[in-house]
């Protein structure tokens, strides 16, 4: 029996194959759209969340005194100094730029940030405790402001940081006894602040180092013979500290280094001429420390160095 009878059928050719494969087209395609939708909204409300943080950063750094400032009401991409991929923070970077006030946790939130660069400032108070949150940060330079307090332990859970820049700062205590667990870790420079403590105390792991920067600290203690370990090496400075005891024999290991910079602690024993027989060392600065041997090292053929000071 026909069902519709007023219906001529006889020129159509059903194939109901082909409603199936196009049923099940149209279930893949509703699926997309339907992960779209939410990773478009999931975006959205990701950039809305960071450009909050952001706003929070320049509240806390009295952004309406900056030399560059934000104009908020326009999108993130338009502001000075930040960078981003796929709607996320990715850099930060506002070198000289009058920034004051200090450094809110919120910062450490952006969770893709990779470089924050904010070299030269007034900015002052402790750095934030949630530091190590910022697991994608490969670079943090605030040499030249005004930091006070201890260097925060989480700054130890940052696994892919390269450059570290604390230099001209007033950060007072220890190194974190976990900085030496940094494994990509190429640049350490916390030059002239008030840290102390014995560096011996750390377990260089951090294979990558090229610079060690110390100097114009309270470091006291002696020098670790692990720094023979660290095969890039190309500058060790630690000018101005406490260090007492010799200079180890570890260190004519260190191929890579072109600066050794040990004026003004408190070395002693005799100067090692070995030094002066590494390839690519020139620069050697070991003045106002108390060694024994300071007139025969400096009678020696010591041309190749182009620095050089020993009294």
């Amino acid at each position: 029996m026909q069902l519709f009878p007023w219906v001529d059928f006889k020129g159509y050719n059903f194939n109901y194959s082909n409603v199936q494969k196009s049923n099940d087209n149209m279930k893949k395609i509703g699926f997309l759209l339907v992960l779209y939708l939410v990773s478009f909204n999931t975006n959205s409300q990701s950039e809305s969340s960071e450009k909050e943080l952001l706003i929070t950063f320049y509240n806390a750094t009295n952004g309406d005194s900056w030399k560059d400032k934000w104009h908020l009401e326009e999108p993130m991409e338009n502001w000075k100094g930040v960078s981003l991929e796929n709607g996320h923070v990715v850099r930060l970077a506002l070198p000289q730029n009058n920034l004051t006030g200090y450094l809110p946790a919120a910062i450490f939130q952006l969770k893709k940030l990779r470089e924050l660069n904010l070299f030269f400032n007034r900015i002052g108070g402790e750095l934030p405790k949630n530091i190590g949150d910022a697991q994608q940060l490969q670079s943090i330079d605030i040499t030249l402001n005004m930091f006070t307090g201890n260097i925060p332990n989480g700054l130890s859970e940052l696994k892919n940081l390269q450059i570290l820049s604390f230099g001209m700062n007033q950060f007072q205590g220890v190194l974190p006894k976990k900085i030496g667990h940094l494994k990509k870790l190429e640049v350490l420079d916390v030059n002239s602040n008030y840290l102390k403590g014995k560096i011996a105390c750390i377990k260089w792991n951090t294979m990558n180092l090229k610079t060690i920067n110390l100097a114009d600290n309270y470091f006291e203690g002696l020098l670790p013979k692990q720094l023979g370990e660290l095969k890039k090496l190309e500058q060790l400075n630690v000018f101005k500290n406490n260090f007492t005891g010799n200079i180890p024999k570890e260190i004519f290991k260190l191929e890579k280094l072109r600066m050794l910079n040990l004026a003004y602690n408190a070395f002693e024993g005799v100067i090692p001429f070995e030094l002066l027989a590494m390839k690519n060392l020139n620069v050697l600065l070991l003045n106002s420390n108390k060694f024994s041997n300071v007139k025969q090292f400096n009678e020696l053929d010591h041309s190749r160095i182009v620095e050089f000071e020993v009294k």
